[in-house]
């Protein structure tokens, strides 16, 4: 059989598409699956279970991972503490942000900026 998308694909892409969007445009803010149920009309499992099939992470994988990219941004900036850049992210603790960082780098935040800046 031929490559070719059907509607329901098309739609389904629109979706997770739609939800991306979400999620980036929301990057500062805690946002949960209800709040993207809200914003797409679709239900809470139908949401997840797309999600994850196309991206092939949960939709909270996908959001800690435009945060943790968007802290690296904030990092090379060098303007703003761990703490700062923690709390704009809308992290609970400085040290929950750090283990997420250095989980997704293999570095802290501090080693990071570091590197940055030797280069």
């Amino acid at each position: 059989g031929g490559e070719y998308s059907t509607s329901r694909d098309i739609i389904d892409n629109k979706i997770v598409s739609n939800c991306i969007d979400f999620l980036e445009k929301n990057i500062y803010r805690n946002v949960n699956i209800n709040d993207l149920c809200r914003s797409t009309n679709y239900s809470r499992t139908y949401i997840c279970t797309l999600f994850k099939k196309l991206t092939g992470k949960t939709v909270l994988e996908y959001h800690t991972a435009l945060k943790i990219e968007e802290a690296k941004t904030l990092i090379r900036k060098n303007v703003y503490t761990c703490a700062e850049i923690s709390d704009m992210l809308g992290y609970s603790s400085v040290s929950h942000f750090i283990k997420l960082f250095k989980s997704t780098y293999g570095c802290s935040p501090l080693q990071y900026r570091k590197l940055f800046k030797a280069t």
